[in-house]
């Protein structure tokens, strides 16, 4: 499992950044993620919108642990 930070949040849903690419082939090589609630709150509070939202509690499969 791989627990992510908010700044790898935000860039995970950022097409011109790399984490987005790191967090597909991490997923297609199997791999899980989570993130602390914090870290969670964080990327909320981010320049992301709903859409962007949604994909990352994709890759999240909903485990963001308190």
């Amino acid at each position: 499992m791989i627990c992510l930070d908010a700044n790898f949040l935000i860039g995970g849903v950022t097409a011109i950044r790399p984490e987005s690419g790191y967090l597909i082939a991490w997923r297609k090589a199997g791999e899980s993620f989570c993130t602390p609630a914090p870290a969670w709150h964080e990327f909320l509070c981010g320049p992301i919108d709903s859409s962007q939202v949604n994909i990352m509690l994709a890759f999240l499969d909903g485990d963001i642990p308190p």
